[in-house]
């Protein structure tokens, strides 16, 4: 309790009992005198200010409203038994200008392997006639024009970049943007790294409302000389390619038409090969419904950077979605064919829904369908959702078939439940049987025979304060393989943060992804996943020294007003797998993926898909989630969140992207 604090309980306990006083006086007691008025400040008006920091220790108010965090890490690493020690330093900051915009830094220095990169992000830089610009440099995400994403079904892929971009905003109706760079991948464990594919990449782009129910845009790339395995046409060395993107939307409020050519020249081996692509995607919005629809084409060999994009596909979709109070039901159907004749035709159905009892319980299920010439698939779930005195769980029966050569059946039970703990921490525990039987197959001579194996899971989620200074999280899931062979795997993940002081603290982590049992089986789409998350099994420790100082009068705290409190937000990004709204045992998560703060500050998540926003001011702000490395075909909406900051707490928040069916 701050000096100020106690002063002010003191004199506000000595007027309550003045005044209950009062109310009671003695019998013939002479009238009262008429009241004075008298100016009282509390200690003479010497208190320092509040500014509400945490920890009580010094603070400095001079200058902008800032935050600023160094630290040492040290680390070891198993990738499938490849060892690396990953030492270096990382630094971040923000600063929050009056006339300049919000400024957000990030650098890491690494050694054994030797990595240096850091990003310098302005947001928000007002000029006159309503202009705003966002600039970037250093290790940076390409842009793309809010059409290339806006879509139900489709979206043009960003990438990594060492160079720079620069975005100019209008009154919300004009969007200019360039940027330039180095392309290549993240790579590196704590310490993020930056594997360069040589050549350059540059793309322009511009987006335009000029009526008021219209929008167009037009996005361009041009990329050379980029070592990549998606060499085009089946070539090899280093790749080029020119692209051209033009959309036009049209919106009146409960219907949204937005038209889509996208035309690329690819080059690989001495060779070019040009194909285009052209979609139309729509949203409709009738008696409560929702429907979304499109019909597409893709050349084969369409690409748009380094990455292959949909290509040699054709076809139509549909999704009908209804919600109230109660009842939540979404479902669809894809037709593709393929455009040059060598690919398959198919089908694909898929079904989900849910209905609240009442305000405790709720049932639910999903299927899918998939018809593939001339084979079959099928995957089937239902659930029941309960809310009692111990907290909230949800038992979830899930069944499939598919008749490939070899067949395969699946029937799996999953157990998952959030406890009621103490406020501060958190519990989520998880039981998952699997039961998976694969068919006999001939291959050549060989009789491959049947076998059927069971799989247990048991995971737990978790984490809260151990003591004053001291907090933990934990994730951890191991799997065994009983029937049908010996195997086991595990996968943990434990955090550990010791504060020291105001200033100084220690930070722990062991992580640990040794899994060799398989999942049950999902039925893949029609329409390709392009940007799949790799499967690693490795393991990790590593140990931080952290230095932080949060300094500076208002202006404002971040996103706050002038002398108000601050707390903080601190969260997760991963990958909902079950599309249960919340964080599971064993769920993945997202590194290097940028967050923004009310649209002013920005951060990236680390490998362990966090992100932290220091020195907030107290109220409502907006959590925004840029899907520049949000693999397809999940998603997050409008990616657009609401979080509530309280006084001197941290405000933890876990964001997950759903699976879009």
């Amino acid at each position: 309790m701050t000096r100020r604090r106690a002063a002010a309980l003191a004199l506000l306990s000595g007027l309550v009992a003045s005044a209950i006083a009062s109310a009671q006086p003695l019998a013939n007691a002479p009238a009262p005198a008429a009241p004075v008025y008298e100016d009282r400040l509390i200690e003479g008006g010497a208190l320092a200010p509040d500014v509400g920091g945490e920890g009580g220790g010094a603070y400095n108010p001079e200058g902008w409203p800032r935050y600023l965090r160094v630290e040492g890490v040290a680390s070891y690493f198993d990738q499938q038994g490849v060892i690396t020690r990953e030492n270096g330093a990382r630094a971040s900051g923000r600063i929050d200008t009056p006339n300049y915009g919000a400024i957000s830094v990030d650098a890491t220095a690494r050694v054994g392997p030797g990595s240096f990169i850091a990003t310098l992000v302005q947001r928000d830089f007002a000029f006159d006639e309503n202009w705003r610009l966002n600039n970037s440099l250093g290790v940076v995400t390409t842009l793309g024009i809010d059409l290339t994403r806006n879509q139900y079904r489709f979206y043009i892929p960003t990438f990594p970049s060492a160079g720079g971009t620069t975005e100019w905003l209008r009154d919300g109706n004009l969007q200019l943007q360039a940027s330039v760079g180095q392309p290549g991948n993240y790579d590196g464990f704590r310490l993020t790294g930056f594997q360069s594919l040589g050549g350059t990449l540059a793309t322009v782009g511009a987006q335009w409302a000029f009526a008021p129910q219209w929008q167009a845009g037009v996005q361009l790339i041009d990329m050379t000389g980029v070592d990549s395995p998606y060499a085009v046409p089946n070539g090899n060395g280093t790749i080029g390619m020119r692209g051209a993107y033009a959309g036009l939307a049209w919106n009146d409020g409960t219907t949204r038409l937005q038209g889509n050519v996208l035309t690329s020249d690819a080059s690989s081996s001495g060779s070019t090969l040009h194909a285009t692509g052209v979609w139309l995607d729509g949203r409709t919005l009738w008696n409560g419904l929702t429907h979304h629809y499109g019909v597409f084409r893709f050349d084969p060999g369409l690409a748009w950077g380094y990455q292959p994009i949909n290509n040699d596909l054709q076809g139509v979709y549909y999704r009908l979605a209804y919600q109230d109070l109660r009842w939540q039901v979404d479902g669809g159907i894809d037709q593709t064919w393929s455009v040059s004749g060598r690919g398959t035709p198919g089908t694909f159905y898929t079904i989900n829904g849910r209905y609240q009892l009442n305000t405790r319980s709720g049932i639910g299920g999903n299927a899918a369908y998939l018809d593939n010439g001339g084979q079959n698939a099928w995957q089937a779930s239902g659930f029941t959702d309960l809310l009692w005195s111990q907290g909230a769980s949800r038992v979830q029966l899930s069944a499939g078939h598919n008749n490939n050569i070899p067949s395969n059946d699946a029937q799996q039970l999953v157990v998952d439940h959030t406890w009621n703990v103490p406020a501060g921490t958190r519990l989520t525990t998880s039981f998952t049987a699997t039961r998976d039987a694969t068919g006999s197959a001939t291959n050549g001579d060989t009789v491959i025979p049947a076998v059927t194996f069971r799989r247990y899971g048991l995971g737990l989620l978790g984490g809260g304060d151990i003591a004053n200074n001291v907090s933990i999280d934990a994730n951890l899931q191991y799997n065994i393989v009983t029937h049908g062979g010996t195997a086991s795997g595990i996968y943990g993940n434990v955090n550990l943060n010791w504060r020291l002081s105001p200033n100084w603290s220690i930070v722990g982590t062991y992580y640990d992804n040794r899994d060799d049992t398989a999942n049950l089986f999902v039925i893949s789409p029609l329409i390709p996943v392009i940007n799949t998350l790799p499967t690693q099994r490795n393991r990790a420790v590593y140990f931080s020294l952290r230095w932080e100082e949060r300094a500076g009068s208002p202006v404002a705290a971040l996103g706050g007003r002038p002398g108000g409190p601050v707390g903080s937000i601190a969260g997760t990004i991963y990958l909902d797998q079950n599309d249960n709204g919340r964080r599971d045992p064993g769920d993945p998560v997202l590194p290097n993926v940028t967050v923004l703060l009310d649209g002013r500050f920005s951060t990236r998540t680390d490998e362990a898909g966090r992100f932290e926003f220091p020195f907030v001011g107290v109220g409502a702000h907006r959590i925004t989630v840029v899907p520049d490395n949000v693999p397809l075909p999940w998603t997050f909406g409008d990616g657009q969140f609401e979080v509530r900051v309280d006084a001197r707490t941290t405000s933890s928040v876990e964001f997950g992207a759903r699976r879009q069916r």
